[in-house]
């Protein structure tokens, strides 16, 4: 279920009011156009150590007021400018998130969503959306001794006890542990109803199970209803299940039990 994690820094925006080495990191690699020639980009970092070093909670306002005017007196067009604090908006309010995907330099802004939530803005596009089946085949190993392992593509340590499975996928480093019910007796059940053994090959399964897929087109980080959050570049998929899938593992391990369907697109504000 996990090979859609990709291994991700995660961090509120809250936690950089204060910080200006990376609000200046996050705000050039971010909040402005991805082109070397355009005098935004290459002042970025002035333009931070002159109006956000030391900022604080009470003094933001000020800064973002000091810095349209300082960009205003410099004839910077309006579309940018507009790209500028539509995104610093962002950054200031609860429902984004910065996340530097593994592989990645730069952090992304995402949008923060618990499953919940989703469910409740888009559940009816999710309930007749099409299904989708995990094709690739996992390596499976059963716990014998209680302790915890570390899943480094959910970036967290998770309790097992004798009797869960650990599954590992092609495409992650880390295998996980299958399941999110409360006991270890009623994860063993849905692990039998959910995968089916490989013929001729020991230890390894495939997923009869299916999920609705929709397709996400904006950056992500979902909190899912068993405690973790997972991050997910635009172009993934959300399922009922509430998880994600990266448009890669998508692409590589599933397929639709319909094969003409497509899953409908939507994006978050």
């Amino acid at each position: 279920m996990f090979s859609e994690h990709i291994s991700a820094d995660i961090s509120h925006s809250k936690e950089y009011y204060h910080n200006p080495k990376q609000l200046k990191q996050l705000f050039s690699s971010l909040f402005l156009p991805q082109d070397q020639n355009n005098p935004v980009l290459n002042t970025a970092n002035s333009l931070i150590d002159r109006y956000f070093k030391g900022v604080t909670p009470d003094s933001y306002q000020q800064a973002k007021k000091s810095l349209r005017k300082y960009l205003e007196t410099e004839a910077w067009s309006e579309s940018v400018i507009h790209q500028v604090f539509s995104n610093l908006e962002k950054f200031s309010s609860g429902n984004w998130m910065f996340v530097r995907f593994k592989g990645e330099k730069d952090y992304r802004l995402c949008r923060s969503i618990s499953f919940a939530e989703f469910r409740d803005e888009f559940g009816q596009i999710l309930e007749t959306a099409p299904k989708a089946q995990k094709t690739a085949e996992v390596r499976v190993t059963t716990v014998t001794e209680p302790g915890s392992i570390f899943v480094g593509q959910d970036l967290q340590s998770i309790e097992v006890e004798p009797g869960d499975h650990l599954i590992k996928n092609p495409g992650d480093a880390d295998p996980y542990r299958f399941g999110d019910q409360p006991s270890v007796e009623e994860r063993i059940a849905a692990f039998k109803t959910s995968y089916t053994p490989v013929a001729g090959k020991t230890d390894y399964f495939m997923k009869t199970a299916t999920s609705r897929v929709v397709r996400v087109m904006t950056d992500l980080v979902l909190d899912t209803e068993w405690g973790s959050s997972m991050a997910m570049k635009a172009g993934g998929y959300v399922t009922d299940a509430g998880y994600t899938i990266q448009q890669q593992s998508f692409d590589y391990d599933y397929r639709f039990v319909d094969q003409a369907a497509e899953a409908p697109v939507i994006s978050l504000s």
